[in-house]
């Protein structure tokens, strides 16, 4: 990552630059997207994972990266006691994940929607069941890598 000015003599601003900086940006739009406040990229994760409650979410493809990324949605610390629902919630969503890369479409969505029944406001499980819809109707080729390839920016 760099930091500095940018620009020519005439017109110049301070800011940063480079890859990390691009997925902080691609991560944000995300949000929009899963319906989440903070969402964080693999490195992130393992500098933080023993002081906050993460929850994987999916593994992507952002635009202008071609390496997937699996991001973690920020639930809270690690000392915060989180009611029962959303425990069991958390828990459902793990196991729908888990089924949903194996291509359990139907067992997939069950989990996500108990996880919805649990804790109705989660994003996440109302995006990941529908996703597992469309890919019991049509599903994704044969070589398919569980990789969801996110094609805008999101913003």
């Amino acid at each position: 990552m760099l930091v500095g000015n940018i620009g020519s003599r005439y017109r110049f601003s301070y800011g940063a630059l480079g890859d990390q900086v691009n997925l902080g940006s691609r991560l944000e739009g995300l949000n929009k997207m899963y319906g989440t406040e903070i969402l964080l990229g693999e490195n992130t994760v393992r500098l933080l994972e023993d002081s906050f409650l993460l929850r994987e979410l999916d593994m992507v493809r952002v635009v202008g990266r071609e390496q997937p990324l699996r991001i973690y949605e920020l639930v809270g610390k690690a000392a915060d006691s989180l009611p029962e629902e959303r425990k069991l919630s958390l828990r459902h969503f793990a196991a729908g994940l888990e089924a949903y890369r194996r291509q359990l479409w139907q067992d997939a969505m069950a989990f996500f929607n108990q996880s919805l029944v649990t804790w109705p406001e989660d994003a996440p499980s109302r995006i990941m069941a529908e996703r597992c819809r469309i890919y019991r109707e049509t599903p994704p080729p044969a070589d398919w890598d569980c990789v969801f390839e996110h094609t805008s920016k999101g913003k």
